[in-house]
């Protein structure tokens, strides 16, 4: 009899054990992001800020090789200007006190200014 209950013991033992157990990992996991959603920025655009670069694309105007610069309002006019050209914007420099912007290619050396940030089209 004595036996028994010591068997009993062991096994509600473990069973307990194992359900703290189990609760203490999950507890830990939820605070997880999920590896593919870590870095992705939301929205259209993601933004690198106080960066420019001169590696500016020249492919607007009448003749076709002037650099493709506008001004804009704010950053939403500058979204719209950039999404009226998706063949040559995938990415541009917007200057917050100019009210500038300016298409730029894929691989351009950054170098910092705080008065520019880049977007990158996410699509």
């Amino acid at each position: 009899m004595l036996r028994e209950y010591i068997y009993v013991g062991i096994i509600i033992f473990l069973v307990i054990s194992t359900i703290i157990l189990v609760v203490l990992t999950q507890e830990e996991k939820k605070h997880h992001i999920n590896i593919k959603e870590c870095s992705k920025p939301k929205g259209e655009f993601a933004a690198t800020a106080g960066y420019q670069t001169l590696d500016t694309i020249k492919s607007c105007g009448t003749d076709g090789k002037s650099i493709c610069k506008f001004t804009v309002s704010n950053l939403k006019a500058a979204f719209n200007t950039c999404n009226k050209y998706p063949d040559k914007c995938t990415n541009f420099m917007y200057n917050n006190t100019s009210n500038t912007i300016s298409f730029i290619n894929d691989t351009s050396n950054l170098t910092i200014n705080g008065d520019i940030d880049i977007y990158v089209r996410q699509s």
